[in-house]
């Protein structure tokens, strides 16, 4: 069995013509709808986790830090 995919949500009209053209090249087809599967998100601060591990570093410093950075350029 080969399963083909569609990803964006068609109208009636143009799943009856896919189908009706699969039928005519003689391929077995159905429409089956399925519940889109939720994605599973991680949060963006998960992947820094660690990255500052064995520093003692605070957010006034990460701010100071930074105007002075933009005072430079």
């Amino acid at each position: 069995m080969t399963e083909l995919v569609l990803k964006n949500r068609l109208n009636q009209h143009k799943l009856n013509s896919i189908l009706l053209f699969l039928k005519m090249m003689n391929v077995d087809a159905e429409i089956k709808n399925t519940a889109q599967a939720k994605l599973q998100v991680k949060p963006l601060f998960v992947e820094s986790v660690g990255m500052w591990a064995g520093r003692d570093i605070d957010l006034k410093q990460i701010r100071q830090e930074r105007r002075e950075r933009q005072f430079l350029l």
